[in-house]
């Protein structure tokens, strides 16, 4: 689909959610653009470069590499119905978010939903959400997020689920901002260095 060019918001009047949709416009003069499957294949090294640059710094600390990262996105370029959408600064990709049907997802993602009972079909799965640190807090986030909830409806899914680390209070804050509930009844479990090397 056509990028969406980053604008002066019109004087009109709208609704709230179109004016969420609209946020971006007001920020700095970005792009929008939608990928759906093997669309996005040009841009998995872009793509992989941000995650890299974005989930190295705390909490994350990942050390990944360029061949990990464009392993890990084939499974956007294999499903059609997925979507990547990214935030462009010129030529640089600043921003992106990710989802696709959690039917399209690897084993290793869906085993969690399977046990407990969740329908997979009634899932999208929200991969991530992510920003250079210059550019967060103008409203980019959003509108990133709101092409995905765009998605999950036109996928006739029932809901979008994703994780955010409990002391994270300004990513919970713009959450629930946005009419996300926080669910308690699942706790994360983690085996790790002398617990886990028991077991080698």
């Amino acid at each position: 689909s056509p990028p969406c060019p980053a604008r002066q918001a019109c004087r009109e009047r709208r609704s709230p959610q179109t004016r969420g949709t609209q946020t971006l416009r007001k920020a700095l003069s970005l792009e929008l653009k939608h990928f759906h499957g093997s669309a996005l294949t040009p841009h998995l090294d872009a793509l992989g470069a941000l995650r890299i640059a974005v989930f190295r710094e705390y909490p994350y600390l990942y050390d990944g590499s360029r061949d990990y990262e464009r392993d890990y996105l084939q499974t956007y370029t294999r499903c059609e119905q997925s979507l990547v959408v990214l935030a462009l600064d010129g030529e640089q990709v600043v921003g992106a978010t990710t989802c696709l049907p959690m039917l399209d997802e690897g084993p290793e993602f869906q085993a969690a939903f399977v046990q407990a009972g969740y329908d997979l079909s009634s899932i999208c799965y929200f991969g991530e959400s992510i920003l250079l640190p210059q550019y967060r807090g103008q409203g980019i986030g959003k509108a990133l997020l709101l092409h995905l909830a765009k998605l999950a409806n036109q996928l006739g899914c029932g809901r979008m689920e994703w994780s955010v680390l409990d002391w994270n209070q300004p990513a919970i804050d713009f959450y629930e901002s946005l009419g996300a509930e926080r669910k308690t009844d699942w706790t994360i479990c983690r085996l790790t260095g002398p617990a886990l090397a028991r077991y080698a």
